[in-house]
């Protein structure tokens, strides 16, 4: 099957119809979208690792540009592997940049956004969520999906409770019509 669109630097809001453990409510941001298939990370489901335990773990301490918050789960894949998902991050070799949002797994950009003294919008997420080729278009036929152009507001919205609720007022859906 040809692909017929790409959903890089997209939403793809949950429908109630999803009902998997990993997936159920949540708002995944498409980091890249080809042939071959899907990556995403979903940036709506804090866990209950904080950014200064994650710090400590580190052997680090937060600095005063860095507000506390709790890393995200990114999905089902690699659950181990932190990701660090931002619009100001600048590129190094093990970055992927595109659409004004960089991805980075790289220990040393960890240290710096966790030790800078700016402030800087970003996310940790922890796993990444993929899909085969073909995968994510049969399950938007299947409506259990509706994508949505991606915003940088939404994506480093400081309530992750209330991002899928914004993506979808965003395209004009009232959340409280979803069960």
């Amino acid at each position: 099957m040809a692909m017929s669109f790409n959903l890089e630097h997209h939403f793809l809001i949950a429908m109630p119809e999803m009902d998997d453990p990993y997936f159920g409510h949540a708002l995944v941001y498409i980091i890249q979208h080809d042939e071959d298939g899907a990556v995403g990370l979903i940036v709506n489901k804090p866990v209950g690792t904080t950014l200064h335990e994650t710090a400590e773990q580190m052997g680090l301490t937060l600095t005063g540009g860095v507000r506390d918050g709790h890393a995200n789960y990114g999905g089902p894949v690699s659950r181990n592997q932190a990701l660090i998902l931002s619009s100001e991050l600048p590129d190094d070799a093990s970055s992927y940049s595109g659409h004004g949002v960089s991805v980075s797994g790289s220990r040393q950009q960890l240290e710096n956004l966790l030790t800078t003294k700016e402030p800087i919008a970003f996310l940790l997420c922890m796993g990444y969520a993929g899909w085969q080729a073909g995968q994510i278009e049969a399950e938007l036929e299947e409506q259990v999906w509706i994508a949505s152009p991606a915003s940088i507001e939404i994506l480093f919205h400081p309530r992750a409770a209330e991002k899928r609720a914004l993506a979808l007022q965003a395209l004009g859906i009232n959340p409280a019509f979803l069960k």
